[in-house]
């Protein structure tokens, strides 16, 4: 085993206010790929994950309940600052692109998710930098 796959079977990830359908389908996906995986129903519940588990991380949809998928990525940051920001998201326009770097997202996928497209994205976070 590469250490490359030694660190994504160590690689922690929240997954956040998907949809149930979506956790569903990306959650045992993930798990299969070796990631540690938790689910969290909305915003709250991504945040209340931060307690016990830091997250490598955080696939965030950006339509949740109380607070947008941005504002959830900004309070992250400040409480893990090296986590790796996925959004997910329906709206796929320049605009929400820089808005979600600007929250500190590093990667945009749009719904619906390519799962070989987002086993992409966590293949470079695991291998790191360079």
């Amino acid at each position: 085993m590469s250490n490359a796959d030694t660190r994504a079977h160590r690689l922690r990830i929240v997954l956040a206010g998907c949809t149930e359908d979506t956790v569903s389908a990306l959650s045992p996906l993930l798990a299969q790929d070796g990631y540690d995986v938790r689910a969290a129903a909305d915003d709250r519940q991504a945040l209340q994950v931060l307690d016990d588990f830091l997250p490598d991380v955080a696939i965030l949809d950006i339509g949740m309940p109380t607070w947008n998928g941005y504002d959830v990525a900004k309070r992250m940051v400040s409480q893990v600052p090296n986590v790796s920001l996925i959004a997910l998201s329906g709206w796929s326009q320049s605009d929400h692109v820089e808005r979600g770097r600007r929250a500190g997202f590093s990667f945009h996928v749009s719904k619906p998710v390519d799962p070989r497209c987002l086993r992409a994205i966590l293949a470079g976070i695991a291998r790191g930098p360079g």
